[in-house]
């Protein structure tokens, strides 16, 4: 919800605010520690090291296993 409440304050809830075919999409893959389901807690309780990829646009922009920033 809070994607979308976001897309509607900016007037842009045809284009993002959800992860929908055609929409634009930005977005962190995270390693959680085990014990925890909260994604959030787990980047600050481990920092940077926790993130695995990053998408911009939805294209790859860091893959922490390719060595980091991705370049085309």
């Amino acid at each position: 919800w809070m994607t979308r409440r976001g897309a509607d304050a900016l007037g842009l809830h045809d284009e993002i605010g959800s992860l929908t075919p055609g929409r634009w999409a930005d977005l962190c893959v995270v390693s959680v520690e085990k014990g925890t389901d909260d994604p959030v807690a787990s980047v600050f309780q481990q920092g940077s090291t926790c993130i695995l990829r990053t998408y911009v646009g939805g294209r790859c922009m860091y893959d922490r296993d390719a060595g980091g920033m991705v370049r085309e």
